[in-house]
């Protein structure tokens, strides 16, 4: 029967030699005999802590665990303490690795788990052992440590040491998108590009460009991904979805975008799609319509060569609204007016643009241009004389363009009193096309102008006082009263059947006894 000197020498031959697989057997042994385990753990801890070989370590290593297991199942701390040691001398051990990973993992201590992979991969140079032991700590750190950055971590390390593991690359890329790591899934799909066939790299290049637009929201980057889509690809529709997605993104700065619009406009015009350039230039003018006037020009004139005359002139109108101040643009517009017969068209365009005019003298000119237009164009006497009167009101604008235009906003008004009374549409005509029109010149006035109809049935007051006031500029109205009332004291009364009529948003007096015989006169202009 062993007795405690025994076990005493045995503990000493241990100490000696600690790569003695025999002396172990034998203090192992005696401890049982003399159930004495504690003796032998304070042994395998006191061996370890000098200094040991690797392998002698992993030997130790597996021979407390064994021991422990039997004698020290329900604590496994007491095992824990050894194998630690053993992972620091021997951190290749296999066998102590896989048994306080088991350890770690029933006290569910996930971060010392994987932190023992991560030492243990760290100190390996042997490829299949390193693929072996970072395949086990991806799977635990998905799986069952719930830790998917660490997870990704590990595939990642994986995937250049297994390249044709379909299955770790597709496991990699799952984890990315769930976990909306974008960056890194875009590097993964980009290290794949050149192994793929052409038609599934345009989807990834597709996919990548996608990425960057929708999930980063970087509109360059996404433009720098289709670009190349789009010269390679059979189909362009997906390429150029994916361009003119970059044009309307709320991210996309201006030089952005107008690289975008090259492309799309380059490509159209290869493809001969004039109408595909014209829709995502008008986009494009919605997207951002205060620097649209050179995008607007261009798709005037692209319309107009497609002979689009009415959608045209919109875009020409648009610009001169924009830019009232360009002659060139007005004279395009009334190009377009004449080739088409869109004078309304013409005519509003201009009136438009007179009204966004900041100088006072272009707005007389263009309400002018408007009223010419609605008068010999077409035949809308009411249009044109509220042009006139609204050019009239004009402050600041040159003399000789405010009273050229308020001559003939009084004698249309005259005009049209005498014509309304005769209802011919004759004298209608005849009365338009003898006018003047103004053009930068100065205007002469004269100081008495009497109605063509007889004093008795055409002199009303109203009338000869307001043709008298828009005849002058208003610099010049607020002495006007006194003239008007020497130039309308004599006038006979207004006669009973002369009723006042709405023209130009004013109401000016009708006579029914106007003389029909006698045509409405033009001013001698003296």
């Amino acid at each position: 029967m062993a007795d405690l000197s025994q076990f005493k020498e045995a503990a000493a031959a241990v100490k000696h030699s600690p790569h003695a697989v025999s002396a172990w057997e034998e203090v192992e042994g005696l401890a049982a005999s003399l159930d004495k385990p504690d003796d032998v753990v304070a042994l395998y801890n006191e061996a370890l802590a000098g200094k040991v070989e690797p392998k002698v370590a992993e030997m130790i290593g597996e021979r407390a665990g064994s021991f422990c297991d039997e004698w020290f199942g329900d604590d496994p701390a007491v095992l824990e303490k050894i194998l630690v040691r053993v992972m620091k001398l021997s951190p290749s051990s296999e066998s102590a690795l896989q048994r306080l990973s088991v350890i770690y993992t029933v006290g569910e201590r996930w971060n010392d788990a994987l932190s023992l992979y991560d030492g243990a991969v760290g100190a390996t140079k042997d490829k299949p052992t390193r693929v072996k032991l970072l395949r086990e700590a991806a799977q635990l750190a998905k799986d069952v440590a719930n830790q998917p950055d660490k997870a990704i971590r590990y595939y990642q390390a994986l995937l250049p040491l297994t390249p044709d593991d379909g299955q770790i690359s597709q496991s990699l890329e799952r984890l990315l998108e769930r976990n909306e790591r974008w960056p890194d899934l875009i590097e993964l799909w980009e290290g794949r590009l050149e192994a793929m066939p052409k038609r599934d790299r345009e989807k990834s290049r597709a996919r990548i460009a996608s990425v960057w637009l929708d999930n980063l929201g970087d509109p360059g980057k996404a433009l720098a991904a289709a670009k190349p889509l789009l010269s390679e690809a059979d189909d362009d529709r997906e390429s150029t979805t994916l361009l003119e997605r970059v044009l309307e993104s709320k991210n996309a700065t201006r030089t952005v975008r107008e690289a975008a619009l090259d492309l799309l406009r380059s490509h159209y015009d290869q493809a001969t799609k004039p109408r595909e350039v014209i829709r995502v230039l008008e986009r494009v003018i919605t997207i951002d319509p205060n620097n649209s006037a050179a995008l607007r020009e261009e798709a005037g004139g692209r319309l107009a060569d497609l002979d689009d005359l009415p959608a045209a002139m919109n875009h020409y109108a648009a610009l001169l609204e924009m830019q009232p101040e360009s002659q060139s643009t007005e004279e395009k517009l009334r190009n377009l007016a004449e080739r088409g017969g869109h004078h309304d068209r013409y005519a509003d365009g201009c009136a438009a643009a007179a009204r966004a005019s900041t100088d006072a003298t272009r707005k007389v000119e263009l309400l002018g241009e408007a009223a010419r237009t609605r008068l010999e164009r077409l035949s809308d006497t009411e249009g044109s004389i509220k042009l006139l009167v609204e050019a009239s009101d004009v402050s600041g604008a040159a003399e000789n363009e405010q009273l050229g235009v308020a001559r003939v906003a009084s004698i249309r008004i005259r005009t049209t009193c005498r014509v309304s009374t005769r209802g011919s549409a004759s004298s209608r005509r005849r009365s338009a096309g003898t006018i003047s029109w103004p053009r930068s010149r100065p205007a002469r006035t004269r100081s008495r102008r009497r109605c063509s109809a007889a004093p008795t049935s055409c002199a009303s007051r109203s009338c000869t006082s307001r043709s008298a006031r828009i005849s002058a500029p208003p610099s010049m109205r607020g002495n006007a009263s006194s003239s008007i009332t020497r130039t309308t004291k004599k006038a006979s009364p207004p006669s009973p059947t002369c009723s006042p009529r709405p023209i130009g948003g004013v109401r000016w007096p009708t006579c029914s006894r106007a003389r029909r015989a006698d045509p409405p006169r033009a001013p001698s202009g003296g």
